[in-house]
């Protein structure tokens, strides 16, 4: 059964499509990383007084001493709830659902630190808190599964293109 030329380039666009996409994946995925410490650092342009003021918006600390300070503390739960994340979608074992507990507790602390200029703190929101973790869970969970579901058809595929390249050398 011979395969037509219009297949075979049907086929290697195919390829590259999916190939383009992974590389994209993988180009952002890179990106994240090498954008965390200047995340982290982020902090040093902010200014040491209790008031940001900026064209669109101001803002007064109220429970920080500066707004440096706030966001000193907010890089500092945001880099590893990043760092988590990649993780997280980059992981193809079955153990990666035990990240979700570090990942809700850094998400718990960002809620409560953006909570404490705004609110009093009172044990109430300890239950505001479980709809909040379990939007963002599922949120995760699906772009896990799609990134998942990318990587094991990319690796089916190598394994097909393998498989069809030894049928090749034995006809």
């Amino acid at each position: 059964m011979e395969i037509s030329l219009r297949q075979k380039l049907s086929f290697h666009q195919e390829d590259k499509s999916q190939y383009i996409k992974h590389l994209i994946q993988s180009a952002v995925i890179i990106l994240l990383v090498v954008l965390l410490p200047f995340v982290f650092y982020s902090y040093e342009y902010f200014p040491r007084t209790k008031l940001l003021e900026t064209k669109y918006f101001t803002y007064d600390s109220h429970y920080f001493k500066s707004v440096y300070v706030l966001i000193w503390t907010l890089s500092g739960k945001i880099v590893p709830l990043m760092i988590l994340f990649i993780w997280y979608v980059t992981n193809k074992h079955w153990w990666k659902i035990v990240l979700f507990i570090p990942i809700t507790m850094y998400l718990y602390q960002i809620i409560v630190l953006m909570n404490a200029d705004v609110y009093e703190k009172d044990s109430v929101e300890k239950y505001w808190l479980f709809p909040i973790i379990a939007l963002v869970l599922y949120v995760i969970y699906r772009i896990g599964v799609k990134v998942k579901h990318t990587a094991l058809m990319l690796d089916l595929k190598d394994k097909l293109d393998t498989e069809i390249a030894k049928a090749k050398k034995e006809l």
